[in-house]
């Protein structure tokens, strides 16, 4: 299988012993990881460390060790991500193919987000714009701020795009309870009140009347429409409680959803590294267990919709 084609700048090929390229179509073994040159692997019919696979054999990189100081830089945003095509960088992208599309934008940034969570895995993990994510990722552990946008104005199917499917589900729970105070009698008394007052004006504007009969009935009808209010107050505390409640929710959820989306990853990374010690399974499963799901998100906004169907079918049966 196609290998990463960057990660083998300082390695030679077991069969012709000539040096890989970042244009070569690169295969390795899948016992022993030996990286080979396609056509070499065909031509020798098998791997060129062969004999040394009954010994517990694993190829190893003959690339230079990282020194502790470019292992941990003090990291700062680097000034070539205004120069990036985001575009590039952006699109689904293998584990097998990162070298390609993304290897020279992350060398930007430190090697690991996280001690045991290297940032290559955090691309593989995130793929839709993982770039911008990772730049997030880093200032939100050196401690600022990062607001989402996204996860306001499609919330709660932002979260189960991204696989946050605890996150989506209690956000969801949450936005709903919010829009079940609409459907509370006094709430109900006081919109039914405002929408006939709506009516009565869209009729005056209709009407054949002077501009002294238009005034006096528009006078009428708002003074109408106060008394409604008035008789109401309860109907109005309570949308406005709504509406608070969902500035509070928006906000929150704004200036967390990264934060979230950020201790997911890493845990998940974790959790798969720490279970499964071949690197390249590992990452597969990271590619897979990461990215996005446009299926998850489709049927959040489908079980919305049939929870609010469902409890308005509820609320006529009572009435009736």
């Amino acid at each position: 299988m196609a290998e990463n084609k960057f990660r083998y700048s300082h390695d030679n090929c077991p069969i012709c012993n000539q040096p890989f390229s970042a244009d070569d179509d690169i295969v390795v073994c899948p016992l022993c990881g030996t990286p080979h040159h396609r056509d070499c692997y065909k031509q020798n019919g098998a791997c060129g460390n062969a004999e040394k696979h009954g010994d517990d054999f694993r190829w190893e990189s003959t690339e230079p060790p990282v020194s502790e100081i470019q292992r941990n830089p003090v990291f700062t945003i680097p000034e070539t991500y205004k120069k990036i095509n985001n575009n590039e960088i952006s699109q689904p992208f293998s584990p097998l193919t990162i070298g390609v599309s993304i290897q020279e934008p992350l060398k930007n940034f430190p090697p690991e987000l996280e001690v045991g969570v290297s940032t290559e895995d955090v691309a593989v993990f995130v793929q839709q714009d993982s770039y911008r994510y990772i730049q997030k990722f880093f200032n939100i552990k050196n401690g600022r701020k990062q607001w989402n946008w996204a996860a306001i104005f499609f919330a709660p199917y932002w979260f189960f795009y991204r696989k946050l499917y605890k996150h989506g589900v209690i956000v969801m729970a949450l936005l709903l309870s919010l829009s079940f105070f609409s459907y509370l009698p006094p709430v109900q008394r006081f919109a039914e009140s405002m929408v006939k007052y709506r009516e009565e004006i869209v009729a005056l504007n209709n009407a054949d009347m002077t501009t002294e009969e238009y005034n006096h009935a528009v006078a009428q009808l708002t003074s109408e429409a106060q008394k409604a209010i008035t008789e109401n107050k309860l109907g109005v505390t309570i949308l406005l409680s709504q509406s608070l409640l969902s500035l509070i929710l928006v906000i929150y959820m704004g200036s967390n959803a990264n934060k979230w989306y950020y201790k997911h990853i890493v845990k998940t990374i974790k959790d798969i590294r720490l279970k499964e010690k071949d690197s390249d399974t590992a990452k597969s499963m990271i590619l897979k267990a990461g990215g996005v799901s446009y299926g998850a998100a489709f049927l959040s906004v489908l079980a919305e919709k049939a929870v609010l169907v469902g409890f308005e079918l509820i609320l006529m049966i009572f009435n009736h």
